[in-house]
């Protein structure tokens, strides 16, 4: 383009780059196909998260399609947070739960668990993938005062997503 802009990826017509994170060797993103409006929220008909390689260089993009994504974008894709072989995708409230959630992904294999804050606890829009623990910051309204905290959650102990 003759500036400093790199065009890394260009999706191809129908389809939306939804989010994308790195930890500068992995590229992540997601990608929706076909956007229907469901009652205000956009609905794709699929959803697949991508890895690369980290590059600034489009002809050198590799992408591998690593796992398929909850296809309503209520919340999701906002930005993904990338570290210890691990993304975390935070979205919405979960139609099971009400409560918002987040999704970890492992990127060597594309093993999914859903992630919810303790019970009476609400996620305040921060997380952090570590090698055996989620961090999130939470938080409560006890009495109405508002209150946050540090969350720290064992990966070993959330519900794996089939």
């Amino acid at each position: 383009r003759g500036d400093a802009t790199v065009e890394l990826r260009n999706a191809p017509p129908g389809t939306f780059i939804l989010g994308y994170g790195t930890d500068g060797q992995t590229l992540v993103w997601a990608e929706g196909l076909d956007p229907q409006n469901v009652d205000g929220d956009a609905v794709y008909a699929s959803v697949t998260l991508y890895t690369a390689p980290f590059t600034t260089d489009p002809a050198a993009l590799t992408p591998a399609a690593i796992a398929a994504l909850p296809n309503h974008s209520d919340g999701l894709f906002s930005g993904f947070e990338v570290a210890n072989g691990y993304t975390i995708i935070p979205y919405g409230a979960t139609a099971a739960t009400g409560v918002p959630a987040a999704r970890l992904v492992r990127l060597s294999d594309g093993a999914q668990w859903e992630v919810t804050p303790p019970e009476g606890q609400n996620w305040r829009y921060h997380y952090y993938p570590a090698a055996e623990h989620v961090w999130m910051t939470t938080g409560r309204a006890p009495g109405g005062a508002i209150t946050t905290d540090i969350t720290r959650l064992r990966i070993a102990d959330l519900a794996p997503v089939p």
